[in-house]
């Protein structure tokens, strides 16, 4: 069934008949199609927040009244707390909401009423930004991890530059910062901010950070104009928005790549990466170090055992090998000898003495004569001597040449 078109009946006749889920969607295209999101001013009455942190209220005036739902989400960036009898502006867009037919004010933004044309033109610029896709996150430039160029934007006699530097300072952070004067507010703020864009951006920086101290939406407005949004939104180096306190928040800290609560808080979210690359840095060279010595050890270890097994397999190690082997089968040869030696030496003493007590020679000291005869043969008996024979007398102390000239029987006896 179209649910666009709806044919009035000429009669009572029940050929078409709708569905209540048809009508409410029909109701519901209408009201989408004739009333756009709008800005309308109420008093809040009943006003209930639940657990999950939407609010859910009437808004009235003196002849009606709406129920309005003003979701988690964007109750988050309310910038004052709601009250029954609170007269407010609310941004927002009627629906339908089925189960109950009823029809209620669903509240995306809610401003206090009599806060000024600012707040009103800043949300309107703020949807509008949004439409165009500026605070989109796949847009946002990652921050450097170790910024060590640093240009930033601010006023040269504000606070807000001197706690940026002093926080740096404090946290031992070791870089170059440029400083692009800029005044924070009035007419001519914005051209200074889109001239220092537009220098620091061809400088050697790596990273620009915008800086202001807080104050009021008329002393922020520069930040909310729409020339200052789109070049930080085209600026090719990524942007620290430092505006401002905690609760303050304009168009820039939506569109830059990274939002600080305050100055001091950009200088330490700067110094804080520092510090960690400079962790991270000596944690890789403690490691590195720890590698190269478990290698250095390693190779040591296998030098030494080449130098061993080159050692060992050395033509010298292997001749001197050898020389001590033979010096060694030397000695046990020498010991060998000597012990096969010694029986013989001991056979010799005896043949020896053996011989000795043959040697007659030997007897010539106790007084004993040996004769000899020309031949040197031993006489034996008186009966080999003729006489007229000449043999010798062998004395201990030399011989003597004697005749026989007569028998022996012929001597007295």
């Amino acid at each position: 069934m179209n649910a666009s078109l709806i044919t009035p009946p000429d009669t009572w006749s029940t050929d078409q008949i709708y569905s209540i889920s048809f009508l409410t969607q029909r109701i519901e295209n209408l009201l989408h199609t004739h009333i756009p999101m709008l800005w309308i001013r109420g008093e809040i009455s009943n006003l209930k927040q639940q657990n999950s942190g939407h609010f859910y209220f009437t808004l009235k005036d003196d002849q009606s009244q709406i129920t309005c739902v003003l979701f988690r989400g964007e109750a988050l960036h309310l910038s004052s707390r709601l009250e029954n009898g609170q007269s407010i502006l609310c941004y927002g867009q009627l629906e339908i909401y089925a189960p109950r037919g009823q029809y209620q004010w669903i509240a995306r933004h809610i401003l206090p009423d009599g806060i000024g044309s600012l707040e009103t033109e800043f949300q309107r610029l703020k949807e509008k930004c949004q439409r165009e896709g500026l605070f989109e996150p796949h847009r946002k430039r990652p921050i450097p991890a170790a910024a060590r160029h640093i240009a930033i934007l601010s006023s040269l006699t504000g606070a807000a530059l001197q706690d940026f530097l002093q926080i740096l300072r404090r946290k031992n952070w070791h870089g170059e910062v440029t400083i692009f004067p800029c005044r924070v507010q009035g007419n001519d703020s914005v051209q200074d901010f889109l001239h220092g864009l537009d220098r620091a951006e061809t400088s050697q920086a790596d990273l620009i950070v915008l800086a202001r101290g807080g104050g009021s939406l008329e002393d922020l407005w520069t930040f909310n104009s729409e020339a200052l949004i789109h070049r930080i939104a085209t600026c090719h180096k990524p942007i620290i928005s430092a505006i401002g306190h905690e609760t303050d928040f304009t168009l820039a800290d939506f569109t830059a790549d990274l939002r600080a609560e305050t100055p001091s808080a950009a200088a330490e979210i700067i110094a804080t990466h520092y510090q960690n690359i400079l962790q991270r840095q000596e944690f890789l060279k403690q490691s590195i170090i720890a590698t190269c010595q478990s290698w250095f050890l390693q190779q040591r270890y296998r030098l030494m055992r080449s130098e061993q097994h080159f050692e060992s397999a050395s033509p010298i190690r292997y001749i001197e090998s050898k020389r001590q082997s033979l010096k060694s089968l030397r000695l046990q040869l020498h010991e060998k000898f000597l012990s096969s030696l010694q029986p013989k030496k001991q056979y010799l003493s005896d043949l020896q003495k053996c011989l000795d007590g043959y040697d007659l020679f030997r007897h010539l000291r106790h007084g004993f004569l040996i004769a000899q005869n020309s031949k040197g043969s031993i006489i034996k008996n008186r009966h080999s001597v003729a006489i007229g024979d000449e043999f010798t007398l062998q004395f201990h102390d030399g011989p003597m040449h004697v005749r026989r000239i007569a028998a022996l029987d012929e001597f007295p006896s």
